[in-house]
């Protein structure tokens, strides 16, 4: 990085970069995001891929990760990440790495060649006429009225909302 903590890129950990980088996107992203970003960052890529010399990272080993994350990467040890936390995971190690190209401690983007887990997209499901009316219905006769319910949405707070 450019005027910045390490002047040797290829001493450099992916672990050590991307809490550089964590650093740098700070003040870029609402502090919602931030904490999501170091979440991924510090349970699931840094354990994944973080020992690694940056200027050695190959698409096989993000890859690999990729996989063992979608197969056992709950910190709970039941199992997998979702498909979408990962596809999340490989936007945010892509980001990163773009940022060491652009400032010139690795020549390309290895996360570039790595496709992303598919997502299974579910049908949506809606209803029809007869099925509003009763949902409305039940609503009345349970006491709420709409109108209460979309005013207690409107007025929850948003955990990334800044005072």
């Amino acid at each position: 990085m450019r005027g910045g903590r390490y002047s040797e890129p290829s001493k450099l950990t992916v672990g050590q970069f991307f809490e550089t980088w964590l650093s740098h996107v700070k003040p870029q992203v609402t502090p919602r995001t931030y904490e999501r970003y170091c979440e991924l960052v510090r349970k699931n890529i840094i354990p994944a891929i973080g020992a690694i010399r940056l200027t050695s990272l190959r698409p096989a080993q993000i890859a690999n990760a990729y996989s063992k994350a979608l197969a056992s990467g709950r910190r709970d040890g039941k199992g997998g990440l979702s498909p979408n936390t990962v596809v999340y995971m490989h936007r945010l190690v892509k980001q990163a790495l773009a940022h060491a190209v652009r400032w010139d401690m690795l020549v390309k983007n290895p996360a570039e060649a790595v496709d992303p887990p598919k997502v299974e997209r579910t049908p949506l499901t809606t209803y029809d006429m007869p099925q509003t009316a009763d949902a409305i219905e039940a609503a009345r006769n349970a006491y709420v009225h709409p109108g209460c319910a979309r005013s207690a949405l409107r007025a929850a707070p948003r955990r990334d909302r800044r005072s």
